[in-house]
């Protein structure tokens, strides 16, 4: 198995602090072999690429993560990968555009592809959901094309997203389903705290709200999350659950769930997620 192989798998299937080590290994280009669940058989993926991206998400997941001023000084470090996850959509959409010209210069059709639907992911969090659909779906058949399946989950669960802010919440849960069919067959459990996390918004704006099942799919968010060590998606899990609940009357227990959340963290505090999480604490302590 050669070592972008490792990282793949070890990354995909949640398991972030061995994909860390495994990441930090990799060098040059690497071949994958055709047992791939996710990549072409014999496609050959440039790590000038592989690497930013990877150590970018990974730290993302598992660390603080950078300030916003940071990423659009890293060249093409690994924060270039992270700026959207922490809310700099502004930065992330001008280094996004850079990756693709990077992926150019590289002869990298397949990453590329993969640069593509991210694009649309950025719309679905910019207030952008018709361009998010139409971004997306050109971007995953431009990724089919190529015979990968990488990310499926992250772009079905921004479609769904995209979808129930327009209003078409069949579409929405068709799409979530999509995405968790999608990370069962491919043993990619990275994604599946968000995806739970997203579904749990979704039913609470659906025409006739369902708390419970909003809160099921909230606590399934934070059991994946915290089986792996990935306290970003953690602080976004608490932080919905902490809102149901505020909205239910029941703020102790929102501030005790998502108190000790935040504060594991130790920098990165102008960042998107945890400026939204700080407010969210201040109003359940007044």
């Amino acid at each position: 198995m050669t070592t972008l192989h490792e990282f793949v798998f070890t990354h995909q299937d949640g398991q972030h602090d061995l994909a860390v080590r495994v990441a930090r290994a990799t060098c040059g280009n690497a071949r994958l072999p055709s047992s791939s669940l996710w990549f072409p058989m014999s496609v050959e993926i440039n790590t000038g690429i592989m690497s930013p991206t990877a150590f970018g998400i990974l730290d993302w997941l598992r660390l603080p993560p950078p300030r916003p001023g940071q990423a659009g000084q890293a060249g093409t470090g690994k924060e270039r990968a992270a700026i959207g996850h922490c809310g700099n959509y502004a930065t992330a959409a001008k280094e996004h555009d850079e990756l693709i010209a990077l992926a150019d210069e590289k002869g990298s059709l397949t990453w590329k592809a993969l640069c593509t639907p991210l694009q649309g992911c950025l719309f679905a969090l910019t207030g952008k959901p018709s361009d998010a659909v139409q971004r997306i779906t050109s971007g995953v058949a431009a990724l089919r094309s190529t015979g990968t399946t990488l990310w499926m989950p992250l772009h079905s669960s921004y479609f769904a997203r995209a979808y129930a802010e327009l209003g078409r919440f069949d579409d929405a849960w068709r799409s979530i389903g999509e995405g968790v069919t999608a990370a069962e067959t491919m043993k990619a459990t990275w994604f599946g705290a968000e995806v739970n996390r997203i579904a749990g918004e979704i039913a609470l704006l659906a025409p006739e709200p369902n708390a419970a099942k909003a809160e099921a799919y909230f606590e399934r968010a934070l059991s994946v999350a915290r089986q792996q060590k990935a306290k970003s998606w953690e602080l976004r899990a608490a932080m919905s659950m902490a809102r149901l609940w505020r909205d239910q009357g029941k703020r102790d227990e929102a501030r005790e769930l998502l108190a000790p959340v935040y504060g594991w963290f130790t920098e990165g505090f102008d960042t998107l997620d945890l400026k939204e999480a700080k407010a969210l604490l201040e109003g359940l302590a007044a």
